[in-house]
């Protein structure tokens, strides 16, 4: 696992407050990935949903965004969950559609990141490990993997009918998340 500590140093100053810039402020991003994509799997079904679960190292955090490395276009329903005690996806703590054009997904050498903000849809302050879940709605979105098997890459059926737990897979899909203190 690599974490990255990442000083935003705000030094963009806006013409009409006389040159004052921001504070900087600390922000850290947790990416298991290698940064090599390597593999772009496909979900079998729609009920079918990539996991990736994040421990920020903090006991209090604030969600900031996350970015995934898309290497097809679809329509995908991102969902951001809490996790309950037995270490598995509980609380969900949003949820939201997305239709990705053919200008967002990235080429294995592209590096083209989608970036969705976390800011709005889950406010306030947040504790323990948070989970990302990727699902295909339209068309055969996927994301790229990489070849590391970082232990916190899951895959599971959402259908309550065939509730299955997730299940560990040996690829890391590329999906990073930003967090704040």
């Amino acid at each position: 696992m690599r974490v990255w500590l990442l000083y935003s140093l705000g030094l963009f100053a806006c013409a009409s407050s006389g040159g004052a810039g921001r504070e900087p402020t600390l922000e850290y991003e947790i990416a298991y990935d290698d940064n090599r994509p390597g593999e772009a799997s496909a979900l079998i079904s729609s009920t079918f949903e990539q996991m990736v679960r994040f421990k920020p190292a903090a006991a209090s955090f604030h969600l900031l965004r996350f970015r995934a490395q898309l290497a097809q276009e679809g329509r995908v329903r991102w969902t951001v969950y809490g996790q309950d005690p037995l270490e598995q996806p509980s609380k969900e703590l949003a949820s939201w559609e997305r239709d990705y054009p053919h200008q967002m997904a990235s080429g294995p050498t592209d590096g083209r990141w989608v970036v969705e903000d976390l800011v709005a849809r889950i406010p306030g302050g947040q504790s323990g490990a948070i989970w990302v879940g990727f699902r295909r709605l339209a068309g055969d979105p996927r994301l790229w993997s990489s070849a590391i098997d970082c232990e916190n890459a899951f895959v599971r059926d959402s259908d309550p009918a065939k509730f299955l737990r997730p299940m560990p897979i040996r690829k890391t899909p590329m999906i990073r998340l930003d967090w704040g203190p």
